[in-house]
């Protein structure tokens, strides 16, 4: 659009909605803008800004008053400016097929907007005499750093350096009619808003995606590979994004991502991510001395694949470039990790701090886990610690007298139509190890293709782990070569009147003598036992060695009780993020850093929580974060600010 169109249109505009005062941040920031910055209430800010550099021991840094009174000074303002009224600085957006972030100049598409209380007060700070600036018109001035061109609206003024970018912002799409009225409530009641359009970024958002793709790679799983397309599918067609801080005795971050309807795989992906009839929450688990604390809601048979990729990721990227787990064991971790997923409906995990650490070690862990049926998960959990223990089992079904397991029909299920039956195949034919490999090796030639080719895959994962096993014994890399067994052990004890499954972590005399100690420090005395109740269709799963904690467990689910959904410690999350939450967790970063540094970590009187959130819903993805003030203070005094 021609600069002569753009300032018609502008003007047009500017007659119709004259009167009008923008009130709100989303009002002042257009949707299709490149990018923009408003703040709610500057006056507030800088009151609630400096309270909080101050509880959170951070007096090196700069406050938002001094930063404001910095900005005033550059621009040379000394009066006129309504501290209470939405303020913004916006990039205008751009024309068709322009990239304004590779653009020289990019002061020339900037646009600030600046409330007053009355118009002439703030015009006489760019040279305008008094009744000079009239809205809906265009005038040339005169600003100290910025500032050459100005256009009044209601009870804001538009301060660019080009007419252009002016007439942009104020052409730009108003309102944003796919946010619902509480997310729209939600950012403008924040502080800051943060807004960024990856559409207008040109080639750094492409080439943004196109870094992840390639981490990814090419998958070998067609619907693991559909999973990663429909991710990037859902990246490329992200709108714009918004992101606000709250400021109130701890900082509230919200990042929400809106998507457009060009890419159907996004909106698949979005779909598949939010599968589930309830939120997640925090009930039943024992409100004490937590260290950290997850939970999750949704259908495991459609989130696994998800869950599986993003798994599978984070430990090639994080894990394995440490040397934590050796590379040959991570298609098994994964395996199991995605066989417990698929099972499940909804999961929330604690680890507590144990209160005696001489005789119950470091930290306990309890978690309630949502199935279909409690007693098939644990039935099919028996079957999988048999595989992984190998002993008494007999691999041709046909010959009676010893527990089978039918290798062939494995086989055949690795080109099963469903994906979580070839993936449960994968992972116990992974499990049984070296005795299928005269199997796998024929089925190498098979002359379906989907299993010769998975058959090929497990071939070689299996013969390279077990090489690289021998590998380790001979250069004694003690920690990554041990290699644990498990027994399963039905109805061991009871607790609360329920019976209680237990999970035995078995090693050799050697690697006992090598584990035990750290473990022993680490969870206690019962550092190999996991514990396996079943209540309804949930399934209490509890490990270490402070057993009030499972107990409380079970009393909670029994009465119905809230539990640690009910803590204090994150009441400010829960006001802050939306109810419908798929993902949450919460950590005690002071409690954490205390276990690391107890002599150099204070901890508060009352637990606090750092808290984050995740929503979905048809066309929105949501990040909620909260961090308490007292829990700032720790992350600034361990970066020195």
């Amino acid at each position: 659009m021609k600069p002569a169109r753009l300032l018609l249109a502008a003007s047009i505009l500017a007659l119709v909605a004259g009167t009008a005062q923008a009130q709100t941040v989303l009002d002042l920031v257009p949707a299709d803008a490149t990018a923009g910055i408003a703040i709610r209430n500057v006056a507030e800010l800088s009151k609630r800004g400096d309270e909080f550099v101050n509880e959170a021991g951070m007096q090196n840094l700069f406050r938002p008053s001094q930063l404001w009174l910095l900005a005033l000074q550059f621009l040379g303002i000394n009066g006129g400016i309504d501290l209470k009224s939405p303020t913004a600085i916006v990039l205008a957006p751009p024309e068709k097929g322009q990239d304004l972030l590779n653009l020289p100049n990019l002061d020339r598409f900037l646009v600030l907007i600046l409330p007053f209380t009355e118009i002439d007060a703030l015009a006489r700070n760019f040279g305008f005499e008094n009744g000079q600036l009239k809205a809906g018109k265009m005038e040339e001035g005169k600003g100290t750093n910025f500032g050459k061109f100005f256009f009044a609206r209601g009870k804001h003024l538009y301060i660019g350096n080009t007419r252009e970018a002016i007439a942009r912002v104020l052409d730009g799409k108003a309102g944003r009619k796919e946010l619902s009225a509480a997310q729209k409530k939600s950012v403008n009641d924040s502080d800051v808003v943060i807004h960024v359009n990856p559409r207008a970024m040109g080639k750094e958002w492409g080439s943004f995606i196109d870094n992840l793709r390639s981490q990814f790679g090419k998958l070998d799983d067609n619907a693991e590979q559909q999973v990663i397309d429909h991710f990037l599918d859902a990246l490329t067609d992200v709108r714009y994004g918004l992101g606000t801080l709250r400021v109130d005795r701890g900082l509230g971050v919200s990042l929400l991502a809106v998507l457009g309807n060009e890419k159907k795989g996004g909106k698949e992906f979005l779909k598949t991510l939010g599968a589930a009839q309830s939120a997640a929450n925090l009930r039943g688990l024992p409100d004490g001395n937590v260290l950290a604390v997850q939970a999750s809601q949704g259908d495991g048979r459609k989130t696994g694949i998800i869950a599986k990729v993003l798994f599978d990721w984070v430990l090639k990227t994080l894990v394995r470039d440490r040397r934590i787990l050796a590379a040959v064991d991570q298609p098994v971790v994964v395996g199991v990790f995605t066989e417990v997923w698929t099972r499940l409906r909804g999961s929330r995990l604690a680890i507590y701090k144990n209160p005696a650490e001489s005789e119950q070690g470091l930290m306990s862990g309890v978690a309630i886990l949502d199935t279909d049926d409690a007693g098939k998960f644990l039935a099919d959990l028996r079957t999988l610690a048999k595989i992984a223990d190998g002993k008494g089992l007999e691999l041709n079904p046909k010959e009676k007298g010893k527990p089978a397991v039918d290798v062939e029909q494995l086989i055949r299920d690795l080109s099963d139509r469903q994906y979580h039956v070839r993936e449960s195949a994968t992972l116990k034919l992974r499990l049984l190890g070296e005795p299928v490999l005269p199997r796998l090796d024929k089925a190498r030639r098979a002359a379906e293709l989907e299993v010769s080719r998975r058959a090929d895959r497990l071939y070689r994962q299996i013969a390279e782990a077990a090489a690289a096993r021998r590998k380790e014994l001979l250069y004694a890399e003690v920690l990554r070569s041990i290699r644990p067994t498990f027994a399963y052990i039905a109805e061991a004890e009871k607790r609360q009147g329920r019976v209680v499954d237990v999970v035995r972590i078995q090693l050799s005399d050697a690697d006992v003598q090598r584990a035990r100690p750290f473990m022993k420090q680490l969870l206690g005395p019962e550092w190999n036992n996991l514990r396996l109740v079943p209540h309804g269709k949930q399934v209490v799963a509890f490990f270490g060695s402070d057993l009030d904690l499972l107990n409380e467990t079970l009393r909670n689910l029994a009465g119905d009780k809230p539990g640690l959904q009910g803590s204090t410690a994150i009441k400010a999350f829960q006001r802050q993020a939306p109810s419908a939450r798929r993902i949450e967790l919460h950590l005690a970063m002071a409690s954490l850093l205390a276990l690391i540094d107890p002599q150099g970590v204070r901890l508060p009187a009352k637990a606090v929580l750092s808290s984050a959130g995740l929503s979905v819903g048809a066309d929105y993805l949501q990040l909620d974060m909260w961090v308490p003030s007292s829990e700032v203070s720790i992350i600034a005094r361990g970066s020195g600010l």
